[in-house]
Parts: structure tokens; C-alpha cells; sequence
């Protein structure tokens, strides 16, 4: 695949995973403003991770005769409070014993994010799933940027190692662990759906590993 083919898979894995990060913000705030959010998931999805059909399509007629009101407070039970969390979305929470936010794997989220110039505006905890998600679509998206302008050989390798590093030590080790609570504590068929696509997304990304292919490319 030459630098054009690769960097337009890049700028699909980007836009699923920015896509992904968006179904956990409160629903209003993204089923609301784009009509076409779930046709867009949807078809980012297949293409890129073929096995998450199945669950796309589920994802999209889940939406049929949902209650908004009612996917709100799901959202509120499972990600936000103020009760206790059903689904805690902190990767800590997976990754540390004792199940509690803000520990050390959430102090090197942070880190990560300011080695890439990046940084939390909001009050949330970094390494909330919207936020590590959507670090990935930024480094994705970057790649193909830059493959795309057939430039900065060198900033491609960099952020070539950021995604497999960032994938292989967090997403990738507590995703599975997230997913999983979501489908235990909650029967609500969209949320599930969610957990469903995500989860495969997840392991494809693990199991194809794209970056080696582009190591492949960038040192041709």
C-alpha cells in the first residue's frame, strides 16, 4: 500500500475513533446535532473493522424507538453519576487495584498527552475513554496529515510508536474490562451496541496493527 492508501486508512481509524469518543459524551449533545451520527459510524466502521457490521447495524435500529430522556439517565447511571458508577469510564479504575481514579496509569495518560503538546481543558479525569480515544484520532489523524504531504519522515515515526505504545499499554488493557460492565450493568440496547462496536474495534486494531505496515512505509 503506498503512502496515499495508507493515509487514508489513518484518516478512517481517526474518524472512528473520534466517532466512538462521541458516543459517550451525554447522547443530546451528538444524536441530536447530527442526524446522520449513527449512518457515519456505521459506514466508517465497516470499512475499517469489518466485524463490527453486525453490531452497527444492531447500533442502528436500537435508535428506532428510543426514548431520549430515557438514554440520558442510562448514561447518567453507567458514566457520569451521581450515584455509584455502573460502568466507571477511567481507565485507572481497570488498570490499578483498589478500582480508584486518578492513580498513577492516570498520571501517565497525562504525561503522554503533554509529551504530544496536548492537555485537558475540562474538569474531567485524563484518562476518561472520550479522552484517550479522541488522543488517538488526533495521532492517527496527524499521520495521515503528514504521510499525505510526504513529509517529516522522522515526526511520522514518532507518532507511529505514540499509537502502537498508547493502544498496546491502556486501551487495549482495560477497553475489553469496560466494555464488558457495560453489557453486565445495563440492559439498554444502544449502550450496549456501543460497548459491542467499540470492543471489536479495539481488538481488530490490536490484532491487524496497522503501524507495522506503515513502519514498513515510512522506511522505504
Amino acid at each position: 500500500m503506498d503512502h496515499i492508501g495508507i493515509a487514508s486508512r489513518e484518516q478512517r481509524r481517526s474518524d472512528c475513533y473520534r466517532f466512538l469518543a462521541a458516543c459517550f459524551y451525554p447522547p443530546a449533545e451528538f444524536l441530536l446535532t447530527d442526524k446522520d451520527f449513527i449512518d457515519n459510524l456505521a459506514r466508517l466502521l465497516s470499512v475499517q473493522s469489518p466485524k463490527t457490521a453486525t453490531h452497527c447495524a444492531s447500533l442502528k435500529k436500537s435508535l428506532t424507538n428510543m426514548n431520549m430522556s430515557d438514554l440520558a439517565v442510562e448514561h447518567a447511571a453507567l458514566f457520569v453519576g451521581p450515584f455509584q458508577l455502573k460502568a466507571p469510564p477511567y481507565g485507572s479504575v481497570y488498570l490499578e487495584e483498589g478500582q480508584g481514579i486518578m492513580g498513577k496509569t492516570t498520571m501517565a495518560v497525562q504525561s503522554i498527552y503533554q509529551s504530544a503538546g496536548l492537555e485537558v481543558v475540562c474538569k474531567e479525569v485524563p484518562d476518561h475513554i472520550i479522552f484517550e480515544l479522541e488522543f488517538m484520532s488526533y495521532l492517527c489523524g496527524r499521520t495521515a496529515e503528514l504521510l499525505l504531504a510526504n513529509e517529516e519522515t522522522e515526526t511520522v515515526t514518532l507518532l507511529i510508536r505514540q499509537q502502537r505504545d498508547f493502544l498496546t499499554r491502556f486501551l487495549t488493557k482495560w477497553v475489553p474490562q469496560f466494555c464488558e460492565a457495560i453489557k453486565t450493568e445495563s440492559s439498554n440496547l444502544f449502550y450496549n451496541g456501543v460497548a459491542d462496536c467499540l470492543n471489536t474495534f479495539i481488538a481488530f486494531e490490536t490484532y491487524d496493527y496497522p503501524c507495522d505496515s506503515l513502519k514498513r512505509t515510512v522506511a522505504a
